[in-house]
């Protein structure tokens, strides 16, 4: 497994930073730390994707990871498969896609069988320390992102991504997959998947939660307003004693609010 880290002064920096982590597969982790004088992001995966990352400085950073290289098996991310030979089955909030047999080997379950023998990519991860307050903006086509501490705002987008943002003054993400929990925002909250669970634990003066296939479950952290919809799930508002208007439908599942 091979290791690098980025480093860049505060100091540099002339109001809130931006950091933009661009990656096709990757396991990120964000942790807000008070008093901060350096910005941190340590990398660790295969040689490939490790030596291939860069980072372009500026108000907003912007960390770019490259898939690790073709043709060498599956990747592994948050637990997910995306096999990446022959056009191979895709592994995604742990339902498989199809399988594919190519010269007698099979795709399927937990990765790709060559001979009898399974082979994949280690997992990339990323674990960056930013100070509290700045923005965070993921763009990841497959993985996780995990955000610790207070940021200003989190935008995360993908195609089979879980997200947990423990605070946060605004969130938005829009991925196929994957399931979305958030601790605690100040502001606004928009979350958008077509497969996955919808968790806000404490919402700010506006929430917009939108999943085809999933629960919602959504409490007040103050007075606003809500709009929950699924397809298929449930949906629970919980107003905690907080003025909060609410808009909400389920094609197939219960619809609690009190």
């Amino acid at each position: 497994m091979a290791r690098t880290t980025f480093r860049l002064p505060v100091d540099r920096f002339d109001a809130l930073i931006g950091l933009d982590v661009i990656a096709s597969f990757l396991d990120l982790t964000v942790e807000a730390v008070d008093g901060l004088t350096e910005v941190t992001v340590e990398l660790t995966g295969p040689a490939d994707v490790v030596e291939g990352a860069t980072a372009v400085e500026g108000q907003t950073w912007i960390i770019t990871v490259p898939a690790p290289a073709s043709g060498s098996g599956a990747t592994f991310a948050n637990g997910n498969v995306v096999n990446r030979n022959f056009g191979g089955s895709v592994i995604q909030a742990g339902n498989v896609y199809g399988a594919v047999i190519f010269n007698g080997s099979v795709s399927m379950g937990g990765g790709t069988m060559m001979g009898g023998q399974q082979f994949g990519h280690e997992p990339v991860r990323a674990v960056a320390r930013v100070p509290s307050s700045s923005v965070l903006s993921a763009p990841i086509t497959a993985g996780s992102v995990v955000t610790r501490g207070r940021m200003s705002s989190v935008k995360i987008t993908g195609q089979s991504v879980d997200t947990h943002v423990e605070h946060a003054d605004r969130v938005e993400t829009n991925t196929s997959s994957g399931d979305t929990t958030i601790g605690r925002v100040e502001s606004s909250v928009v979350v958008h998947t077509i497969s996955g669970d919808i968790d806000v634990r404490s919402s700010g003066s506006m929430a917009m939660l939108r999943t085809t296939s999933g629960d919602i479950d959504f409490t007040a952290g103050k007075d606003g307003r809500v709009t929950a919809s699924t397809t298929s799930g449930d949906v629970t508002v919980v107003r905690s004693g907080y003025r909060v208007s609410s808009r909400t439908s389920s094609v197939s599942g219960d619809i609690r609010e009190w």
